[in-house]
């Protein structure tokens, strides 16, 4: 008969979606293009399925009512630093969120991070291996916590093994 159940219509008496919100600030981004096809494959692998948030505007954050308007299971921040109104109204309707390139403080969030410092002191010691004097440090977001970690930890390399007093 071709009948096929809805599973967004059956979703309230299992209690679960199986949907996964992420939320995305900058989708031409070739770097998170990647993240989102690798964790897409994961995701159906497991049999879950991936709902696109994109943000919108200077905040850079996806629209709160259209990611709670759905069932998701969770809310996965691709380098998007959320505001606390949205970290609170996904914690009252017990939606996970998880930081994606971003740290966060509070306690009960979790955050997928590549390690920054490794990596930025690597950056550097590349430089100083190649007799280069004059530095230079170029971020993405101004205040995100991957931009912080990575300048502190480059610069304190160069301060700590060539006496560089800072960027100029």
């Amino acid at each position: 008969m071709g009948y096929r159940p809805n599973p967004l219509v059956r979703s309230p008496m299992r209690g679960r979606s199986n949907i996964v919100g992420v939320g995305v600030g900058n989708v031409g981004n070739p770097f998170f293009v990647q993240t989102l096809q690798l964790l897409a494959e994961e995701l159906d692998a497991t049999g879950l399925r991936l709902m696109l948030f994109p943000a919108r505007g200077e905040r850079s954050e996806p629209s709160i009512r259209e990611i709670l308007h759905y069932r998701i299971d969770a809310l996965v921040l691709l380098s998007v630093s959320p505001s606390s109104d949205l970290t609170e109204q996904c914690r009252r309707a017990q939606v996970p969120v998880i930081h994606y390139n971003r740290t966060t403080d509070l306690h009960d969030a979790s955050s997928v991070v590549g390690d920054n410092e490794i990596g930025a002191h690597a950056m550097a010691a590349h430089l100083l291996a190649g007799r280069h004097e004059r530095f230079a440090f170029i971020a993405g977001t101004p205040n995100s916590s991957t931009n912080r970690e990575r300048e502190r930890e480059f610069c304190g390399y160069l301060a700590k093994k060539w006496n560089w007093k800072g960027l100029a």
